[in-house]
């Protein structure tokens, strides 16, 4: 587990595409994995940037939008605020979007 969250950049997550990422209970156990998508391009405009990603898993559970505690495939974690973005019989979508000032 990690001492402190991973800073969630672009690159950072770029790197860790196509690589699992797994949902954490209170207690630090997994409890769902998801399949993590290359993000968005990245976009600066007005001191901003900007990008996203889409993360898939199974249709059941399907989560509510929500913040969750996830660890990536290097076991770093971080907090994620998911939201649902698509669903069928066998698998749902998630997006989580970034907005921060540019370094």
């Amino acid at each position: 587990m990690s001492a402190t969250d991973v800073d969630l950049t672009h690159p950072y997550l770029a790197q860790q595409a196509g690589r699992p990422v797994v949902l954490l209970d209170d207690g630090g156990r997994p409890v769902l994995g998801l399949d993590l998508a290359a993000p968005t391009a990245h976009r600066t405009s007005g001191g901003w940037e900007s990008w996203s990603v889409e993360l898939t898993g199974p249709a059941e559970p399907r989560l509510p939008q929500a913040t969750y505690r996830v660890r990536f495939a290097d076991g770093e974690e971080a907090w994620l605020f998911l939201v649902p973005s698509a669903a069928d019989a066998d698998t749902s979508t998630y997006l989580s979007t970034f907005t921060r000032e540019a370094p």
